[in-house]
């Protein structure tokens, strides 16, 4: 957690996406203004992840009267960073564990059709999937290569 910081003040019309994330991994509440593009509800959207929703501003003037509030007001910060903090644990967003094991569980889907001849298709990775992952040659193949371009990034 950072202490460099009480409150992420976050951009208009473009948000925080990176960034904003990792300022919520280190505990550092953020108050965004979400807008009708893409580029302008990253931020809510990672809020809205955590059960922060109240943090999203919909009009400037909502966006400046939060950020003002939560500015002066150190007892309701402090909540809302114990929230974030309990939130952030169980988050599946935030879950970097959770999402390889799907994202491997994907790889494999992929690699079962291909090898069954089957066309190409939308994949849903189903929480049984997951106990598959394990034994997989494929997946063992998949993890040695990683482990491969690691060794060599760290190297050169």
């Amino acid at each position: 957690m950072t202490n460099l910081g009480d409150l992420f003040l976050d951009t208009y019309p473009y948000n925080a996406g990176a960034t904003g994330s990792d300022a919520l991994r280190m505990g550092l509440p953020l108050v965004t203004c979400a807008g009708a593009a893409y580029a302008s509800r990253i931020a809510g959207s990672l809020l809205h992840s955590l059960g922060l929703g109240d943090l999203v501003a919909h009009s400037i003037a909502q966006y400046e009267r939060l950020a003002i509030a939560l500015a002066t007001d150190s007892t309701r910060l402090k909540k809302i960073r114990q929230t974030l903090r309990a939130n952030l644990a169980s988050s599946p967003l935030f879950d970097t564990p959770r999402f390889a094991r799907h994202l491997e569980a994907a790889y494999l889907q992929m690699y079962e059709r291909l090898c069954a001849g089957k066309p190409v298709a939308d994949i849903r990775v189903a929480k049984t999937l997951e106990s598959r992952l394990e034994p997989s040659p494929w997946l063992r193949a998949l993890r040695r290569l990683g482990a491969l371009f690691q060794s060599r990034s760290t190297t050169a």
